[in-house]
């Protein structure tokens, strides 16, 4: 017997029905794919995801945007490298930062554009403090921002990978503070969240430095509560 020939024989046997296999095999893939879509826009119908309820959200995310236009907040007190690298990254978004105001806190130290190593930009408006009044300093930039929203990170922290997703964020909920931070700061930060349902009290602690968005008007309110609860300078410099 010629077993060569025997296999051979064999081998394109089992060659085409592979081929009739695979062939068979994907269209029934299709077929599923296929109703499986079919079921979820069915279901999203269902719940209330049509075309008119997503172009409806897709609008109202597009005014919010339009609304709550952001002012890049910046500190500075010695880490001049830090804010010149700040600087050049939120003017690289300009649709994410139309205006950036930088916060001298160093009254020993006038900043300038030569100092921030870039030319004059009608985006960037700079304001020397002539003492340094610390952490406040960060809503009382927020509060002379000609936006509605801020955007606040330390002039230490890179806040790249992110800040457009905290920014999308921020405009699902603009009433309250939207931050970000590590892992351990974050699990730290629970020490300071207390809850009383007798009074309706739901507040906390957010380490804002890592990045974070908040409006202007909630900047002018948490400097209300700070001049009423800490009506002294002293008082003040126990809190910062």
């Amino acid at each position: 017997m010629n077993y060569r020939r025997y296999w051979n024989r064999y081998k394109v046997k089992i060659i085409s029905f592979s081929i009739i296999f695979l062939i068979f095999y994907v269209f029934l893939t299709s077929k599923s794919n296929i109703n499986i879509n079919i079921k979820q826009k069915k279901s999203l119908s269902n719940i209330g995801f049509n075309e008119i309820d997503i172009q409806y959200e897709i609008n109202k995310y597009n005014q919010l945007k339009i609304e709550y236009q952001l002012t890049g907040i910046i500190l500075h007190w010695k880490r001049l490298n830090g804010v010149q690298q700040l600087v050049k990254t939120m003017l690289e978004y300009e649709d994410l930062f139309p205006n950036i105001l930088i916060w001298n806190n160093n009254p020993e130290k006038k900043l300038t554009f030569k100092e921030l190593a870039i030319e004059n930009n009608s985006r960037i408006e700079i304001f020397n403090s002539d003492v340094n009044i610390k952490d406040q300093a960060k809503y009382r930039a927020c509060q002379l921002a000609k936006t509605k929203a801020c955007f606040y990170v330390d002039d230490d922290w890179d806040m790249k990978m992110y800040m457009k997703s905290l920014y999308s964020n921020f405009l699902l909920e603009p009433t309250i503070l939207h931050s970000i931070t590590d892992q351990f700061t974050y699990f730290t930060n629970l020490m300071w969240t207390f809850f009383d349902k007798t009074i309706d009290l739901h507040t906390g602690f957010s380490w804002i430095g890592c990045g974070s968005v908040f409006t202007r008007e909630n900047a002018v309110r948490h400097l209300k509560y700070l001049n009423y609860f800490l009506d002294n300078n002293a008082n003040r410099g126990k809190m910062y």
